[in-house]
């Protein structure tokens, strides 16, 4: 068995960029929603397609609990490596920005 060289980094925490930047799980959904609905326009001329999206039920299983779904994700990159400290004080300083605009 190899040794893992980057074991997972537990020290930084997803709430607590939240609690630098004063940013609330409400702001973050604000941040989705905009995301959710640049991706809902491109579907403009593609009626059909859009039809689709939302007959299938893919669009709700989106929206269910999507905040936390992505703060997890986030978290879950962190610890793994996947992602690291000045990627996720990039995203937090978008979701600020996002809530600038509301």
């Amino acid at each position: 068995m190899i040794p893992d060289r980057f074991p997972p980094d537990t020290s930084l925490n997803i709430n607590s960029f939240l609690d630098e930047y004063s940013l609330e799980l409400d702001d973050v959904r604000w941040f989705l929603a905009r995301a959710e609905t640049a991706r809902l326009l491109e579907y403009r001329d593609k009626r059909d397609d859009l039809c689709r999206l939302l007959w299938s039920g893919k669009f709700e299983a989106d929206l269910y609990n999507m905040e936390e779904r992505f703060l997890a994700d986030l978290q879950e990159k962190l610890n793994s490596r996947q992602t690291d400290e000045s990627e996720i004080r990039k995203i937090m300083a978008e979701i600020d920005a996002a809530r600038m605009l509301r």
